[in-house]
Order: C-alpha cells, then structure tokens, then sequence
C-alpha cells in the first residue's frame, strides 16, 4: 500500500519549479496561460505544461493571494462556473389537480 501512495506522479503545479515560473509569468508579467504553455514550447524547455492545466490550477484556488482571486487576473473571465445543484433539495412545483 505504501509503494502505490509513493508510485503515484506528482502533478506539475505541486513541483515548486513549474509552480514558480507559472505564478511569475502569470501573476506578475500578467501572461495568459496559452502565452506560458506557448513560450515552454518555443523555446523547447525541459518544462512544458498545458494550458487547461494552468487554469485549473487558478479555479482551484493554487494561485489565490488571501481574498483576491487570481481568477481576476485572467483577460476575460470566461465562463463562470457553478457548482451543481442537486435536485432533491429543489422544490417541485405540483399543479393543482382539477
């Protein structure tokens, strides 16, 4: 059991070198994260990273600086995004029987 926990890859934004470059193109030169993806892959860098793995990284919260949401840093916001409501705890409407 232990062996399976320790095999396990680390994802790229939890290894500090991928986290690092990605917040300083990101949030201080104010890069978009198809502009990251797409420079890594230009200049043939040992570091590539995609860009829907960016934006994960910033819904999630990896890239959050106390109550600003990095989020807010993004050129357009994009779609926003809702959590899923559950049915069973929505009202059905019942038509009165006649």
């Amino acid at each position: 059991m232990k062996h399976r926990q320790n095999s396990k890859a680390q994802r790229k934004l939890e290894q500090p070198e991928y986290f690092n470059l990605v917040q300083e193109k990101f949030l201080t030169e104010n890069w978009s994260p198809e502009q990251i993806s797409a420079r890594l892959k230009l200049e043939k860098s040992e570091l590539s990273i995609s860009y829907s793995t960016i934006y994960r990284g910033i819904y999630s919260g990896l890239f959050d600086i106390g109550e600003r949401k990095a989020s807010r840093k993004l050129r357009h916001k994009g779609k926003t995004r809702h959590t899923k409501i559950i049915m069973k705890n929505v009202a059905k409407f019942r038509y009165p029987t006649i």
